[in-house]
């Protein structure tokens, strides 16, 4: 990757809301050279500014990268964040089905902002700190230019703020735009499907942060009854072994019930990013091979929080993701 040049006004107006078609992003990543570094792409970016002698006042006013390695990070960054995501849904889902409502609920929170944070990068943008070698920390936008091109901005401007805020407006502002590949999933990232695009993090800061907002089944028997019954009837309303097209219906279904509308944004967000990923096997041989290789060990990794065989349709989800 490499430094082409100081970035305008005009360059970040023009991408710094566009949302990428699937067709498009399948184009750009089916064509990358992919290959798993354990890399991010804040690390690739410091190397990149480093090397080309950027200043951070530079950096404020946007900078323009370039390099189809700074693709293949996303991608894997991607990956890294969905993953983080199921462990943190199995996490959720052991806790819940215990009565530990107030975790379950927090865990669950910490599923969908790795959710929302893999969606994003599967566009091609990050909201990340670069920590640089000259010791400053910047928080910055990174944003495709060009992403056929493998052109990115990156821009501290306006990226300052509560982390989780600042990356829950810019997936509305992104996914808002998106199409699809089911209209199920407008119920999780279309900002007419919200009253506050931050509702999650705000519900999460309630019950977490908030003296005497939360942990109330720590003393009360009935409100972790009320949880395990309401989340009980949620998970066993489908029966194990339901096809994707009746667990994505069922689920935007109970993605307005009260009592698990949470819990069911996040897998329903999980199943969107592993529908566009899986577009990807299809044309990358490469990422097709990482895939194949991690999606065993996934669902292996869910048996220890599902029954084997599956007992009811949520649990039934490492299979459908993979």
């Amino acid at each position: 990757m490499n430094v082409v040049g100081d970035a305008t006004k005009t360059d970040i107006d023009s991408c710094f809301v566009q949302a990428w078609a699937l067709n498009q992003q399948s184009a750009v990543f089916a064509a990358i050279p992919y290959a798993a570094a354990d890399q991010s792409v804040a690390t690739a970016c410091v190397a990149a500014l480093d090397a080309g002698g950027v200043v951070d006042a530079r950096i404020s006013s946007g900078i323009v990268v370039e390099g189809a390695d700074l693709t293949v990070r996303f991608l894997e960054q991607a990956m890294e964040y969905f993953q983080k995501a199921l462990y943190s849904y199995y996490g959720q889902y052991l806790l819940a089905r215990r009565g530990y409502a107030t975790w379950a609920r927090v865990t669950n929170y910490y599923a969908s902002f790795f959710s929302i944070h893999s969606l994003l990068c599967l566009q091609g943008r990050t909201v990340t700190r670069l920590r640089r070698g000259n010791g400053s920390e910047l928080q910055c936008y990174v944003i495709p230019h060009d992403l056929a091109a493998h052109r990115y901005i990156v821009c501290s401007r306006g990226a300052r703020g509560r982390d989780h805020a600042v990356a829950w407006n810019r997936y509305y502002e992104i996914y808002d735009r998106y199409t699809s590949p089911r209209a199920e999933y407008e119920l999780v990232h279309k900002i007419a499907h919200v009253t506050d695009p931050k509702d999650e993090s705000n519900y999460r800061n309630e019950i977490n942060y908030v003296p005497f907002g939360g942990f109330k089944e720590f003393n009360d028997a009935d409100a972790r009854t009320a949880l395990l019954e309401a989340y009980r009837g949620a998970v066993e309303s489908k029966p194990p072994g339901i096809g994707v097209d009746e667990c994505v219906a069922t689920l935007h279904a109970l993605g307005t019930d009260p009592a698990f509308h949470y819990f069911a944004r996040v897998a329903l967000r999980l199943l969107l990013a592993s529908e566009i990923m899986k577009a990807f096997v299809g044309v990358n041989a490469a990422f097709a091979l990482e895939w194949n290789a991690r999606a065993p060990i996934w669902r292996e990794f869910g048996a220890s929080a599902f029954n084997d065989p599956p007992a009811n349709f949520i649990e039934t989800l490492p299979t459908l993701l993979t």
